[in-house]
């Protein structure tokens, strides 16, 4: 069993940035943390307010699989679809931690 990380891009514009962050955190707050083989997420913002990042975390890859199948008929799936993220998968290579 591999971990298995998702990044996923989200362009905005100044007319829908606000809106766009509002329907990711409910999104990943109301439904995505429950799902099973979820570990953490990341959702970071663009310094300059035209996009956001989401990191996900899971257990493997079967699970977030499982969570992709169950998503489809998430009400807010035609919302994200139309923001048209762009997804990376990705998996564990070295983990590095700052000095303490």
């Amino acid at each position: 069993m591999e971990e298995y990380t998702v990044v996923v891009a989200f362009d905005t514009t100044s007319a829908d940035h606000e809106a766009t962050g509002k329907l990711l955190q409910s999104y990943i707050g109301d439904f995505l943390q429950y799902q099973p083989g979820f570990i953490e997420s990341w959702l970071q913002e663009r310094v300059d307010e035209t996009g956001f990042l989401h990191f996900a975390r899971w257990r493997q890859e079967a699970d977030f699989r499982a969570f992709a199948a169950l998503a489809q008929t998430h009400p807010d799936l035609p919302a994200l679809r139309a923001l048209k993220p762009v997804p990376g998968f990705y998996r564990p290579v070295t983990r590095f931690n700052g000095r303490r």
